[in-house]
């Protein structure tokens, strides 16, 4: 009888709402109510006693959203206990990604240091460069200058506004 009226329900339901319903079954079948509603002590029941147990499934072999457990209590506590265990590997990744951006940090900060160091080289290498060629080129215009001198003052090369003096030939 209860599929029988659940099916009409189903035909209904669109048109009659489900306190109207219930109000037309019980007007329609007075004689059942009245067993119905004769005083009758509650037993407790458990969820295995509504609820036959559940074989697990396992979802992905069989690609199914079902709940896995015995139950949908099972399920829910086995989805939190997942979604634990996938928020502590994102805060294990989370740590590990930390650690390596200070890698980086610290390494950006080392090659910054390496690279001003070698720029500081480099400068003082350029400005030694040139202290020792200025030297040398001072201590090369020292001699020639010496040279000059020792020339004009020789007679070998005339001062300036002066004739030059004729090179003694050597005798054959």
């Amino acid at each position: 009888m209860c599929q029988e009226l659940i099916a009409q329900y189903r035909a209904i339901a669109s048109e009659v709402c489900e306190k109207d319903w219930i109000a037309s079954i019980h007007a329609a079948n007075p004689d059942r109510l009245a067993t119905v509603a004769s005083p009758v002590t509650e037993i407790p029941l458990s969820l295995t006693e509504v609820l036959p147990p559940l074989p697990p499934i396992d979802r992905t072999a069989a690609g199914s959203l079902v709940p896995t457990g015995s139950s949908y209590l099972n399920a829910l506590a086995a989805e939190e206990k997942e979604l634990q265990a996938l928020e502590a590997q994102e805060l294990a990744l989370l740590g590990r990604m930390s650690n390596s951006l200070e890698r980086l940090t610290q390494n950006q900060s080392q090659w910054n240091r390496t690279n001003d160091l070698r720029r500081q080289r480099l400068l003082r290498q350029t400005r030694l460069e040139a202290a020792t060629l200025a030297t040398e080129l001072e201590a090369e215009f020292d001699e020639t200058l010496r040279e000059s001198q020792y020339n004009i003052r020789s007679g070998n090369i005339a001062a300036p506004g002066k004739p030059q003096a004729p090179l003694q030939s050597q005798p054959a």
